[in-house]
């Protein structure tokens, strides 16, 4: 099996298969081996096998397609929805330290639940690995500005203390 996995033509081939739906998404209306036996003729397969590490691949490969299209149409950058989770952190309604002792999935899980299911800026979204990583992004940034402004703050303070107005 190809070492570079991300960029080999077989996973290329793969994910265009499963994005037109001629391999389902659904492990159990087709199967690892099923796929394996229906694509090893082609080129971009040659010096595939079929072992476990094939069929972690592709289900792996499956479940990125499969939340990438269940968020197609969103547009996080302009979204409503980053605004909504940029305001609830700089409120405080959730704290920087959200994750307390929890996973990051649960962490994220219970963001959800008690933040944003039900509220118009996030309809049509659904919680997934995607919207893990966005509020995990959101976080980062909220926090790394405060220490920016933090720091700006002691900086000013200092300059004043050298150069009084």
């Amino acid at each position: 099996m190809s070492a570079d996995w991300r960029n080999s033509k077989a996973r290329k081939l793969l994910e265009s298969e499963i994005r037109n739906r001629s391999i389902p998404f659904e492990n159990k209306k087709m199967g690892s081996k099923a796929v394996f036996e229906k694509y090893k003729a082609c080129a971009e397969f040659q010096g595939m096998t079929y072992d476990t590490t094939f069929q972690r691949r592709l289900a792996s490969l499956r479940k990125i397609v499969k939340e990438t299209e269940e968020d197609e149409g969103v547009e996080w950058d302009t979204s409503g929805a980053k605004v909504f989770l940029k305001d609830c952190f700089e409120d405080g309604v959730i704290p920087l330290s959200y994750r307390g002792t929890l996973t990051p999935l649960e962490a994220a899980q219970k963001i959800w639940d008690e933040h944003c299911a039900g509220q118009p800026a996030f309809e049509g979204m659904v919680f997934n690995s995607i919207f893990k990583r966005r509020l995990e992004s959101v976080a980062k940034n909220h926090d790394s500005k405060k220490l920016r402004a933090a720091d700006d703050e002691k900086a000013f303070k200092q300059y004043r203390a050298k150069y009084p107005v």
